[in-house]
């Protein structure tokens, strides 16, 4: 059942003293004021969550308003900017495997036909059937949508300018997957035969297409919380990564959060690096960066989903 909200607006000085009052200490009322003003009391709360007294009676995982003795503002900003550098961290290696495959899927079709990806006969019978109930298949909502992001969107890339004042459309797939997001590649790689998506698959290093499916599906997820400068650090995803049975994951340490917190993507990311960049050093400053973890209560790797001794698996050795 519902209530009203009654809740006022609070201006933040009054936001300020509200921390206080409840056992936050607020060191530097500039520096709150700013951070405040710049990042959000809400978007703050996400992270000072974690450092509320728990009840003890009656409802034992309920968070009291209260803060655990000793909390101050800035170990909250510790803990926001940790987060931050994760995302980055995390941003930085999710666009070059971005990268990577639409240059592999490209060249796997592109050897086949210029224009695989107008041509139904690329993709499978469940991508290109009608469900009953709907108007159009998966299939024709996404050529739907390509093509109007290439007509509304063509002013955006002069390479797209150029084609189209020399040549007859459609462009071909090797320029055409430069106009993609994130989603609209993952959308067409799900989308494909098994006969043209194994092959694809097989270059990164994954046996199943079912399990490169639905990593891309996560990274696609850990990037659109990256890139709206969402919570990531204790976060758990919509879309988890199915574990492969290669020895890398069955090396490393991991925990009952590992495949549906950030650290299971990490894993996946830099399973893909091997083939992306042998001599990548993203893993060791990601290491090193996860290291870094604030010591506060209520913090903690494994809320990240990662084990006791996670850095000895090789993954995370620096580059020699």
């Amino acid at each position: 059942m519902t209530t009203k909200y009654t809740k006022p607006f609070l201006a933040i000085p009054d936001q300020i003293k509200l921390l206080e009052s409840r056992g936050m200490t607020v060191d530097d009322h500039s520096e709150a004021s700013s951070a405040l003003h710049s990042i959000g009391y809400y978007n703050l709360s996400g992270y000072w969550y974690p450092m509320r007294k728990m009840a003890q009676a009656g409802h034992p995982r309920e968070r009291l308003d209260d803060f655990e003795e000793g909390l101050h503002f800035s170990d909250v900003l510790d803990l926001y900017h940790f987060d931050s550098v994760l995302r980055l961290l995390m941003l930085e290696k999710i666009e070059q495997f971005e990268q990577a495959a639409k240059v592999v899927t490209a060249h796997s079709l592109a050897r086949i036909s210029p224009i695989a990806h107008t041509q139904r006969r690329f993709f499978s019978s469940q991508f290109t059937t009608t469900s009953p109930g709907y108007s159009e298949s998966r299939y024709e909502k996404w050529q739907t949508k390509h093509s109007k992001n290439i007509t509304e969107r063509t002013k955006q890339w002069k390479f797209a300018i150029h084609f189209f004042n020399n040549y007859d459309p459609p462009l071909p797939i090797w320029i055409a997957i430069e106009t993609w997001d994130f989603g609209e590649m993952t959308r067409f790689v799900q989308g494909l035969d098994r006969v043209y998506l194994d092959p694809i698959c097989l270059h990164f290093g994954v046996q199943q297409s079912s399990i490169f499916s639905s990593w891309l599906m996560a990274i696609g997820s850990v990037r659109n919380i990256c890139a709206h400068h969402e919570r990531l650090w204790n976060r758990d995803l919509l879309y988890q990564p199915k574990r492969s049975a290669d020895q890398f994951f069955a090396r490393a340490s991991q925990n009952g959060d590992t495949w549906h917190r950030m650290y299971g993507v990490a894993l996946v990311l830099a399973y893909l690096d091997q083939t992306i960049n042998s001599r990548s050093t993203w893993a060791s400053r990601f290491a090193d960066h996860l290291r870094t973890l604030p010591d506060l209560p209520g913090v903690s790797m494994s809320a990240m989903g990662i084990a006791n001794n996670w850095d000895r698996h090789q993954a995370w050795q620096p580059v020699p």
